[in-house]
């Protein structure tokens, strides 16, 4: 089977869990993959052997993150 990780997406994750891009982060990076002729050929990840895993990326704590309700 042909398909290619999504990187993209990946970078836009841990940005936002370790505090350093706003939640819309991740949004951007989900408008872009219609930019694939395939796109459901994209391998979603949180790591692998290329990549550091999500929780040991220096600032990912749920505190850390910029992913956060509204205030009421």
């Amino acid at each position: 089977m042909d398909a290619v990780f999504d990187f993209p997406l990946y970078q836009a994750a841990t940005a936002v869990f370790s505090g350093r891009a706003p939640a819309g982060a991740l949004a951007q990076a989900l408008r872009r993959d219609g930019l694939y002729p395939r796109r459901d050929l994209l391998v979603t990840f949180l790591d692998n052997h290329d990549t550091p895993r999500l929780a040991a990326v220096p600032g990912v704590t749920p505190s850390g993150s910029r992913w956060r309700s509204p205030s009421c």
